[in-house]
């Protein structure tokens, strides 16, 4: 592969995805880029994300029925995500077990290129927020 320079834009969408916690959207990270520089277009925004993920700098998370996302790190780990808020992000407190792709591999007979492994639920902010609302609905029928 030839050499590219990290152009201006190029660092700017590196960076965006380097300070984000929520692991952003090709549209968010437009977005983002956008208040810093107002000329870039949607266009060199998917261009350089397609860049960075093939030279290995960030990775795509490809959900389906949904857009892909962008991720700082890198090597094999867990994402958790909140149906009630979309929060998105890495599990750190469990490790990977890096046995699982190769014991679908070799179940499956799949030369596996990739795996992400997503576990789902509400998060302990939604799950306070639904209980609250909750409370709030009983005790208003109890006045009736």
């Amino acid at each position: 592969m030839a050499f590219e320079r990290m152009t201006g834009q190029r660092r700017l969408i590196l960076e965006a995805v380097l300070r984000a916690d929520d692991h952003p959207t090709a549209m968010q990270i437009y977005e983002r880029v956008a208040a810093e520089m107002p000329n870039v277009s949607l266009t060199t925004v998917y261009r350089n994300l397609n860049r960075l993920t093939a030279d290995g700098k960030i990775r795509r998370i490809t959900i389906p029925n949904e857009p892909d996302r962008f991720d700082k790190t890198v090597y094999d780990h867990y994402h958790i995500a909140c149906e009630v808020c979309g929060f998105f992000g890495d599990v750190t407190s469990v490790p990977f077990d890096s046995s699982i792709p190769r014991r679908v591999a070799k179940e499956s007979g799949y030369a596996l290129r990739a795996n992400e492994i997503i576990f789902r639920g509400v998060c302990p902010s939604c799950q306070a927020k639904i209980k609250k609302e909750k409370e709030l609905m009983h005790y208003g029928t109890e006045r009736i």
